[in-house]
């Protein structure tokens, strides 16, 4: 798996969102899989996608409902990871749901799931399993690709149609 690095700072993440033009995904994950999506979170930035995530960002005292729900608002995609941990957990489902209803009013694909090693095809949850997933279950390294793959097809798109 990808390097990590050591304690980025939410306020560069947060800045460079809002002054550039990048991709931002927000990783929506339980506490169990945050070495998992801290990886993913590493690998995107070393590409040029700003990845938000809770962990890096919120701060003792933070409303964690506020910044979830900015994050959510100010990312173009969210990528949930889907283990057997987080198919329970109570804020993933929120985040997820949260997102679907986005991606109803954009009109366009924003929910991006992931099934995490040891996870059964039984655990997804039946809003989401309509979706294509990123299977990093058995090849991290080439879901991973195919999930950059996806944003960087997607913000040529955007850039070509802005360009008309």
């Amino acid at each position: 798996m990808l390097g990590v690095i050591n304690q980025p700072s939410h306020d560069i993440n947060a800045m460079a969102a809002a002054k550039s033009n990048t991709t931002t995904v927000f990783i929506s994950h339980a506490g169990p899989d945050s070495d998992f999506a801290t990886w993913i979170a590493d690998g995107l930035r070393k590409v040029g996608v700003t990845a938000r995530l809770d962990q890096l960002e919120i701060k003792a005292g933070d409303n964690v409902v506020t910044w979830m729900n900015d994050a959510i608002g100010e990312s173009d995609y969210l990528l949930v990871l889907l283990s057997p941990k987080s198919v329970k957990r109570y804020w993933v489902e929120m985040e997820w749901s949260n997102a679907l209803m986005k991606e109803a009013h954009l009109r366009r694909t924003f929910v991006l799931p992931a099934l995490l090693p040891e996870l059964e095809d039984s655990q997804i949850p039946d809003m989401l399993r309509a979706k294509l997933f990123l299977d990093f279950r058995k090849t991290p390294d080439k879901a991973f690709l195919q999930l950059v793959s996806r944003l960087k097809e997607d913000k040529r798109s955007e850039e070509h149609t802005s360009e008309l």
